[in-house]
């Protein structure tokens, strides 16, 4: 079957304009590691459990993030709808073990579901990686330090995997800090450093389209109108 000139363009408009504007990036994850411990849910109280990272600067536009995935383990029984992840500011723009958790920044509330069942890993190390996604555009400023933050309560029983070393962490436009801070309200201050150890997690951002991506889109569709009058206006003359 032939495709006429027309629809080859419009294919592939329609594919380049969908790559540029939907691939995601792996902006930073440290799943590659395999896990060695875990920040435990706390059997009386709400526990927020927390680790550390730093923005790098961006190249280009900084780019919405799409979702965070965080290496769970459900204790509970039982699945978990809705379950939350936040970003939260930092007491200080830096890196060093005697920061903080300081507050949510707007909107930063990312959504997953945790099964029931743990499938990967044995022992008391067994996890699942549970995706987290975007419930609004979030961008993050560079060159700044933030604290991905979940939190169980004494009936959900979820922990969160931690391994041994900073090493093997994927991405340049983020580092990860070394660090996990809890606490039982979440509230400024109420923080405490609980390891040195990094919470296992990921961080993936959908790029925004440069400028030149839609003048390219642009001058497809003007490309397609232009085909679609020139071959409109050659049927006419035929049938005159």
């Amino acid at each position: 079957m032939r495709i006429s000139r027309l629809s080859a363009i419009a294919l592939a408009t329609l594919a380049f304009f969908q790559s540029a504007t939907y691939a995601v990036t792996i902006d930073v994850s440290n799943l590659s590691n395999t896990p060695t411990g875990k920040t435990s849910y706390s059997p009386s109280n709400n526990q927020y459990m927390s680790t550390m990272f730093r923005t790098t600067a961006f190249v280009g536009t900084a780019d919405p993030i799409a979702s965070i995935t965080l290496r769970l383990q459900n204790e509970s029984g039982a699945s978990i709808t809705n379950a939350q992840v936040y970003i939260y500011t930092s007491t200080a723009n830096n890196i060093v073990s005697s920061r903080r958790p300081n507050t949510l920044v707007p909107n930063a509330i990312f959504t997953g579901n945790i099964s029931v069942s743990n499938p990967n890993g044995s022992g008391s190390l067994t996890y699942q990686d549970v995706r987290f996604n975007a419930t609004n555009s979030i961008v993050l400023a560079a060159n700044t330090s933030y604290w991905v933050v979940f939190m169980s309560t004494p009936a959900q029983k979820v922990n969160w995997l931690n391994y041994n070393t900073a090493s093997n962490v994927v991405g340049t436009n983020v580092a990860i800090n070394p660090f996990a801070a809890n606490s039982t309200t979440g509230l400024p201050g109420s923080w405490t450093g609980v390891s040195s150890l990094p919470n296992q997690f990921e961080i993936t951002t959908v790029p925004v389209p440069e400028p030149s991506t839609y003048a390219l889109a642009a001058i497809s569709a003007g490309m397609l109108g232009f085909y679609g009058r020139r071959r409109q206006g050659v049927k006419s003359e035929v049938n005159s």
